[in-house]
């Protein structure tokens, strides 16, 4: 009866989920599906709310944000809850790189790969960030 009783709690915040997917081919405008998946890792602050998980294929993203940006990769306003966080990770056996050696020298002060703000029960997982130049003297992480 216990059993019974704990499995009734947690169905419907297991059903009310939903799994999203980003992909190197994907594109923003999708519904972010295994088979339609989104773009890029910022999609996913848009669209996820408590209980949602995302897995982001492997491969190698980009920015297209320029020297200038001061952020390449937003998180914000992203909550979870105690019991159902929010969850972005890679696609188990496969390794995604967010790469801004692309970006050149910022011209930004304090340039930023990923930035997360305003997030509560947000879980980041198995994500690579690599290749912003950074300047001396500069804050920005």
């Amino acid at each position: 009866m216990k059993n019974l009783l704990l499995l009734l709690i947690l169905i419907p915040s297991l059903t009310n989920a939903t799994t999203y997917y980003v992909a190197t081919t994907g594109n923003d405008a999708n519904p972010g599906t295994i088979t339609s998946p989104f773009r890029t890792w910022a999609r996913l602050s848009t669209v996820m709310v408590a209980g949602d998980i995302a897995y982001i294929r492997g491969g190698t993203y980009t920015s297209t944000a320029g020297a200038g940006a001061s952020t390449h990769c937003y998180f914000t306003n992203m909550n979870g809850t105690a019991s159902n966080w929010i969850t972005i990770q890679n696609y188990p056996g496969e390794y995604p790189v967010l790469d801004l050696s692309n970006i050149g020298i910022p011209t930004n002060e304090n340039p930023r790969g990923v930035l997360v703000e305003d997030c509560s029960y947000l879980r980041l997982k198995g994500l690579r960030v690599t290749g912003l130049q950074q300047h001396r003297g500069g804050n920005g992480i």
